[in-house]
């Protein structure tokens, strides 16, 4: 924000939050978000990656209409419907173990912009359970078109629900299928050496009308169930997962909230005023669906996982939060000054628990329980020992490095067992150290750069790759790494999986470091501010990738104008005119308003290549 304030001469006004017990908000998004990698770290990565979307068309959802009425016209029904097939999902699948012992899962409800439900559920199964082999996928999983004279009623559920296309401007890119259809043959389902599947689809010469003008075969199979695609006669994909990403993908891409302008600048008095109010943003131009909000409405959870995640606050002597009102007298507030924190009675239980102390913080939740009791009329709060066993799992919220006392605190409850108070972590044989950073040193957990490798180390676990470079780039700012160089070479993987996605890996690198090196200028310094790092090489990385010249760009873009409709084109006409015309006097910021599959993205992309 004060890199904002100073582009425009001003300055920072003030910061309204919603905090992460808002539900979907940016914060409580990415609370879950860790909670769920906390979940990944524990239990293992997941092993099934399961879909599920509502089919208006349920027997349950058209009994209960009126003579006339469509399914949008009661999204009461539709919502209780779908939360009832939800649940016996679940059940056949953790509790009566369709493909196996479920030792963890996590499941998110997302709202398509026509108003129906879907569940995106991750399964990790128990050891013994995992899918390992082809023979197991198979079992499970099919990505062909049945035989109509073997089984009818599967081969019309495959056609209706889980074929693809026809493809159309809502998921082509570059004039091919951005979803990757049709795909190749396969004689047999093969695994690659990082274990992803590639599905059985057999060139059988059956193709199958789908529609008038869209023939399909096992090329389009969206791969499925048998048994699940019959007992709930939707579209309901299963596939074997093998990636972390899957989960980053679960709450990044289906809690990302929606497109808004993050920052307002308006006049003051004062001048120029930057203000942060996530209040505002969380409401500017938001859409809540009938389905949605009857869902709400009727209090149905929008995510849940199998383990209950405990967050525990990390907070240097006498740092914890305290909240009281404005009316709060003298006496009331130096009473709240002492109250304690779920960290202070951490140490408090080391002193008065042995069998504690051979738990690191964050295992104190699974099996210990933090309540309040009262002690002659005063309550207050401790952990106590668990008497049942419960799923639960405990994590510490995560620090920035630039935090250097508070993040190395974090760093000593990650190695050190049994602490009674703060002056015990800073205690090393018998020598009490000033500071944590001190303590850190004497125990040899920051030297050779190693703490900063274990802290990307954890951030590679949960961060997206673009907010990953971010971390580094605050590492090599406030930290000064002894051998940064060395940082990057470890972590470029990890630092341009974004890039890696769609380019190849030397290009994604260079992408990647371009980067890092302006997100530094943004704060005032370049990669040339630390000589072991490598240089950045003087090359335009926009035309490398894509590996064409200019003026195959603009033909391209030529020719993707010529596809656009009417109203697209003068779109595009408008902003090429503001930009190329000196003497355009008209609106120079544009918003573009449609519903998804209507091709804004195609729109961008040709204007993209025509002013490339």
């Amino acid at each position: 924000m004060q890199n904002s304030a100073n582009n425009v001469n001003g300055r920072v006004g003030k910061s309204v939050i919603l905090p992460s017990t808002f539900i979907g908000s940016p914060r409580y998004m990415q609370q879950c978000y860790q909670d769920s990698m906390a979940l990944v770290n524990e239990k293992g990565k997941p092993d099934i990656f399961l879909t599920m979307t509502c089919n208006p068309n349920w027997v349950e959802i058209q009994e209960n209409l009126l003579p006339g009425q469509q399914a949008c016209d009661r999204p009461d029904n539709v919502a209780r419907v779908f939360n009832l097939k939800k649940k016996r999902l679940l059940d056949l699948v953790i509790k009566k173990k369709l493909f196996g012992e479920v030792t963890a899962y996590v499941y998110v409800i997302e709202f398509q912009k026509r108003g129906l439900p879907h569940l995106h559920l991750l399964i990790t199964l128990s050891v013994g359970y995992k899918w390992t082999t082809v023979e197991i996928i198979d079992k499970f999983i099919s990505a062909e078109i049945p035989n109509k004279t073997d089984n009818s009623h599967l081969h019309d559920l495959v056609i209706n629900h889980m074929t693809h296309g026809p493809c159309g401007v809502w998921c082509m890119k570059d004039g091919e299928c951005s979803k990757h259809f049709p795909k190749e043959f396969q004689n047999e389902a093969t695994m690659d050496e990082n274990g992803y599947p590639y599905y059985q689809r057999r060139n059988d010469g059956i193709p199958v009308d789908k529609t008038n003008d869209h023939v399909v075969d096992n090329r389009w199979v969206v791969p499925y169930c048998p048994l699940l695609l019959k007992l709930f006669d939707c579209h309901i994909n299963l596939a074997a997962v093998s990636s972390i990403c899957a989960v980053k993908y679960l709450y990044k891409d289906i809690y990302k909230g929606h497109d808004a302008a993050t920052i307002i600048i308006q006049d003051s008095e004062n001048g120029n005023m930057v203000i942060h109010n996530e209040i505002y943003q969380y409401l500017d131009a938001r859409y809540v669906g009938p389905v949605e909000a009857c869902w709400r409405i009727l209090s149905k959870p929008l995510q849940d996982k199998s383990h209950s995640i405990i967050r525990l606050p990390i907070h240097l002597p006498n740092e914890q939060n305290i909240i009281f009102s404005e009316s709060v007298n003298e006496i009331n507030l130096e009473f709240l000054q002492n109250k304690s924190s779920l960290l202070l009675d951490y140490f408090k239980l080391n002193r008065d628990d042995e069998s504690a102390r051979q738990y690191y913080y964050y295992q104190i939740p699974s099996h210990f329980t933090h309540k309040k009791i009262k002690l002659m009329d005063v309550t207050v709060t401790k952990w106590q020992p668990r008497k049942k066993h419960f799923n639960t799992i405990g994590r510490m919220y995560s620090v920035s490095p630039a935090q250097l006392e508070l993040f190395h605190l974090r760093l000593l409850l990650l190695h050190v067992k049994g602490a009674v108070n703060f002056e015990h972590l800073r205690t090393v044989d018998n020598v009490i150290h000033p500071t944590f950073i001190a303590a850190c040193l004497a125990l040899g957990l920051i030297e050779n750069d190693d703490e900063w490798n274990t802290a990307i180390n954890e951030g590679v676990q949960w961060m997206m790759p673009q907010r990953l470079r971010f971390f580094f780039v605050r590492i090599l700012i406030h930290c000064q790494p002894v051998k940064p160089e060395e940082l990057w070479t470890n972590f470029q993987d990890a630092l341009s999986e974004d890039f890696s996605t769609t380019w190849e890996k030397d290009i994604a690198y260079q992408m990647a470091y371009q980067d890092i090196n302006s997100i530094l200028n943004n704060e005032g310094k370049s990669l040339n501010d630390f000589p072991s790092m490598p240089p950045l090489l003087p090359i335009n990385i926009l035309h490398v990738q894509e590996n064409i010249s200019l003026q195959e760009m603009t033909d391209r873009g030529n020719q993707k104008f010529n596809n656009l409709n009417p109203s697209q084109k003068e779109i595009v006409d408008l902003v090429i005119n503001a930009v190329d015309n000196e003497n355009y006097s008209g609106p120079t910021c544009i918003f573009m308003k449609g519903p998804g599959g209507s091709g804004k993205t195609y729109v961008y992309e040709t204007i993209y290549d025509l002013l490339t």
